[in-house]
């Protein structure tokens, strides 16, 4: 019992709390449990139109100029100094990753809906063969890549918001440029997607895993379990605390952002 105690005195709040989340969640009464609205695949329903998520429609809101420091995807860009890169084999394996996960061809309309086409284009890896720049010509092209990348708001209703390009820097060196939008993927369906681009590189007739349920049985499941009444009950106790609740902190700015017309952003690690 001391033992018990000692361990539970060595958690920290934020583990405690989980803990007591836990025995709360497993001492509900089994009622209240069946209650509960049960996640359904659709596949009948799979490519018909769906809602956007509220952070889906954050970022797609940030795309256009009506807020200070917009007019900018949420995305993520990174390059990879790859040897021998085997052109062809590249572009197999990311156009059967497409076919892998579906929401790699997502497509977001202007009315607010988005949706998972059954089938999607070939996906054409642009190449531009460098070989014959200088160091200093070849930086600036570099950098005029990722700039374009960066900058290029690839429009939403087209089939794949993620580009890839490769650019051959010598003859056994080439590096792969990939920008990623976070409107149809997040951090750590990036690790899954290029943990599995590289094993199709290697193998390209590799056995994945197929899936059931779709992203867009996930988001109705979502807008049914709002209605139910532990949703409702959760909304009520922090809409109680909202006044409460700390605002954001003033941050000091070097200029006001009211004059920043294109946001630009810095990785310095």
């Amino acid at each position: 019992m001391r033992d018990v105690k000692n361990k539970l005195l060595a958690l920290s709040p934020e583990q405690r709390a989980k803990l007591a989340y836990k025995l709360a969640q497993k001492n509900r009464d089994s009622s209240d449990q069946e209650t509960i609205p049960v996640l359904q695949p659709r596949p009948d329903k799979r490519h018909e139109p769906f809602t956007l998520t509220p952070l889906q429609r954050a970022y797609l809101i940030g795309r256009t100029t009506a807020f200070e420091m917009s007019g900018i995807a949420s995305r993520g860009y990174f390059e990879l100094n790859c040897p021998t890169l085997d052109l062809p084999s590249l572009a197999k394996a990311w156009n059967r990753l497409i076919q892998q996960h579906e929401m790699l061809g997502l497509k977001i309309y202007e009315n607010g809906m988005q949706e998972i086409p059954e089938t999607t284009p070939i996906y054409t890896i642009d190449h531009l063969d460098a070989q014959s720049l200088n160091q200093a010509e070849l930086g600036v092209t570099l950098e005029r890549i990722r700039e374009e990348m960066m900058r290029n708001l690839r429009p939403t209703e087209q089939s794949s918001l993620t580009e890839l390009r490769t650019t051959q820097i010598s003859e056994s060196e080439t590096r792969l440029h990939v920008c990623f939008d976070l409107l149809n993927v997040d951090g750590g369906s990036v690790a899954i997607l290029f943990r599995e681009f590289g094993e199709l590189y290697l193998d390209p007739d590799k056995d994945l895993p197929a899936f059931e349920l779709s992203f867009r049985d996930y988001v109705l499941h979502e807008d049914v379990l709002r209605k139910h009444e532990s949703y409702q009950k959760a909304r009520e106790y922090w809409i109680e605390r909202i006044d409460n609740i700390p605002l954001a902190p003033s941050l000091p700015t070097a200029v006001s952002p009211t004059t920043i017309e294109a946001p630009k952003f810095t990785r310095y690690s």
